[in-house]
């Protein structure tokens, strides 16, 4: 009893406690060098068109009026070399709040440095170029200008952020899109609170060292008056105790910028950076309360939430009128999700907001014809169950907001929800937004590995798959004329996601204007473009194109020499890094199919022709066919292009750069022809 009394007086009353860096910090506010300001490029990028010269951070935990707070300091220095820097002097960091809770800032300083005539000149962040604004009911961002920022500027700012919300411990982020000279984090916890860490990332730590001791702070009794006739005045007094803590300091030096390169979910699953999730806290004395959850105390939650649980079983009238007015008794059950689900993608419209919670009520919803992802599969779920078709929904991280780590039981890891129906005895994964992908196709977006069920009766892990492509085939007869110049005709077929893509900018510009961009686009001479197929989902998008073109060969004397790869080809690799850290995720596999016939002119024949190539892959992940076929005066091109799988680890990059990089070089081949 004596030690829970203590405790409460330790939480109630006054406390001392300070951080205890022993280390010298490795940047000072207002400190800067000539030889900074004078630097014109950095030495280990070249090509840098800023670098961060020092990011120094530390967070700690102090005692408030009556709690804990965590407590987060920053100060940040920044060098300017060319005008693609100029966006790295605006600067912003978010601010979380609950109800009327939320964090504060404060100590919010900056300076912008220019040597002028052999002086340093400084100018001051202003209030006017420091702003708020609501990111979410959950968090506010502020942001910042720098003043009188030009190439060769050095900028700095530095700021604290208090906060009660001892559960959101600040990470820290160690690489950015520009070089790094050097990147210092120190984070000290007392021991009542154990946090999980989670470092990402595949640069290694310059340093990377703990300690730990103890913190002595004091607690001030008031006294204290008890009535009756064996009361009184108590006297007050003060007691030290001394609290374990733990402290640890991270330090990356010489940080490479992140290079984005195509087919990445998103650069944060990759970037080097350090995160916290607050585990248990423990007061001696007093019921250890653990804050790190399970999968199945998430789902839980997730049935009694109300813009998510209760939307399952939301919406009873309007159901039963849709359901009955749209599917018949005698409908099969694959029958009634055909209906029921072309119902929803035809009257609804999503409004690009991806969420995993349903705010609006779904009569609302229904009425307006917009909604976002969570509204419109809601709306889904509850139409099937009513159908008596079993409908679940599925939380999905999307490919932007990045991999789920299947360790760490948190809502916040998703932003998505589908929905999952079970129909002759097989798991359909359903997604309303897109209306124009098949049944059972789930955009690209969210095919980021696997979703989380949330279900009374068996929730858990569900593969987020497709067997959906990008497909296109393009064939046509084309007649080459002595002169260089090209006519004929294509017709370009999309198949899978390329489809969708088209018929999304088919549909929001309209016939006219989708023709005329095509047109515009094109650098042939265009006399007829028709497309078809544009509302049957079903069949291939189909754009059919009549055109000439001057000098797509070059006709030299008696040769022509021609490239028969007209339209599609690639001519620079898309990987060039030479070492990629990260994985290469596609979307989806992929098909490319080139079927085109040529006809030569009258009097040539065929001196050199490229010769067939077939290139692999190991494990058969990718792969490239080029054949040409001579047939008289006339003879067939026929490449095709496959990618496979969807995920290659980043000891396979090189042979992946290398597939391309030959693929690339065949495509570029040319035909000689000969004047006989």
């Amino acid at each position: 009893m004596a030690n829970y009394i203590s405790i409460l007086l330790l939480i109630s009353t006054f406390f001392i406690f300070n951080p205890s860096f022993a280390q010298k910090t490795p940047v000072k506010f207002g400190k800067i060098s000539e030889e900074e300001l004078a630097m014109t490029h950095y030495a280990l990028d070249s090509s840098a068109s800023a670098v961060v010269l020092c990011d120094y951070g530390q967070s700690y935990m102090d005692y408030g009026t009556d709690q804990f707070q965590v407590i987060h300091e920053r100060t940040t220095r920044i060098k300017i070399l060319t005008k693609d820097g100029y966006d790295y002097a605006n600067h912003s960091f978010q601010l979380y709040k609950q109800s009327s809770a939320k964090e504060t800032y404060s100590q919010l300083k900056g300076y912008t440095y220019n040597l002028e005539d052999g002086s340093i000149v400084k100018t001051k962040l202003e209030k006017e170029s420091i702003f708020e604004e609501e990111i979410d009911e959950n968090h506010d961002k502020i942001k910042i200008t720098m003043p009188a920022v030009k190439v060769g500027s050095v900028i700095e700012f530095t700021y604290r952020i208090t906060s009660d919300f001892l559960f959101n411990f600040q990470g820290w982020q160690f690489q950015y899109f520009i070089p790094v000279a050097w990147s210092e984090y120190r984070a000290k916890f007392i021991d009542y609170y154990k946090y999980q860490k989670d470092f990402q990332g595949y640069l290694p730590a310059y340093i990377n060292e703990s300690s730990s001791g103890n913190q002595t702070f004091s607690v001030r009794i008031d006294s204290k008056l008890t009535p009756g006739v064996n009361g009184g005045r108590t006297s007050s007094s003060t007691k030290s105790y001394d609290v374990r803590y733990n402290e640890e300091r991270i330090v990356m030096k010489d940080v490479p910028a992140f290079i984005k390169e195509p087919n990445l979910t998103t650069p944060n699953d990759f970037i080097s950076m350090i995160n916290y999730e607050l585990e248990l806290v423990d007061f001696p004395g007093s019921i250890a309360k653990r804050y790190r959850g399970t999968w199945e105390s998430l789902n839980n939650e997730m049935l009694e939430h109300d813009y998510f649980g209760d939307r399952t079983k939301g919406a009873i009238l309007l159901s039963k009128r849709v359901v009955t007015e749209n599917t018949n008794e005698t409908d099969s059950d694959s029958e009634k999700l055909a209906k029921i689900y072309r119902l929803i993608t035809n009257q609804m419209t999503w409004n690009g907001i991806s969420s995993k919670y349903a705010r609006e009520s779904e009569q609302n919803i229904f009425e307006s014809g917009k909604g976002s992802s969570a509204d419109i599969n809601f709306l889904l779920i509850n139409f099937l169950n009513r159908a008596d078709i079993k409908a679940e929904p599925v939380l999905v991280s999307t490919r932007s907001h990045g991999m789920v780590k299947e360790y760490n039981a948190t809502t916040s890891q998703f932003n998505y929800v589908i929905c999952k129906a079970l129909v002759d005895d097989k798991y359909i994964l359903l997604d309303a937004t897109e209306k124009y992908l098949p049944i059972g196709v789930l955009p690209t977006r969210c095919i980021n590995g696997r979703g989380y069920t949330i279900s009374k009766d068996n929730p858990g892990w569900i593969d987020l798959h497709s067997e959906e492509s990008d497909a296109s085939k393009i064939t046509g007869n084309i007649i080459l004329r002595e002169d260089g110049m090209i006519e004929g005709r294509l017709n370009k077929a999309y198949g899978g996601y390329n489809a969708l893509s088209k018929r999304k900018s088919y549909f929001y510009d309209g016939d006219e204007k989708f023709k005329t961009d095509i047109i515009e686009k094109s650098n042939w001479e265009i006399d007829s473009l028709s497309i078809s197929n544009t509302n049957d989902i079903s069949q291939d998008f189909i754009e059919v194109i009549q055109f000439n073109k001057k000098a797509e060969a070059d006709a030299m004397g008696n040769m022509i020499y021609f490239n028969p790869i007209i339209t599609g080809r690639l001519e620079k690799n898309i990987y060039h890094l030479q070492e990629r850290t990260y994985p290469v995720s596609y979307p989806s596999l992929v098909q490319e199919d080139y079927y085109v016939s040529f006809e030569i002119p009258q009097g040539y024949t065929m001196e050199e022709i490229p010769e067939s190539f077939n290139l692999m892959m190991p494990n058969r992940a990718a792969s490239f066919t080029y054949k040409i076929i001579p047939q008289g005066q006339k003879f067939v091109v026929f490449t095709r292009f496959k990618i496979n799988k969807t995920l290659f680890v980043q000891d396979e990059y090189p042979y992946l750069k290398e597939f391309y990089a030959q693929m690339i070089a065949k495509l570029n081949e040319q035909i000689v022809l000969k004047k006989a």
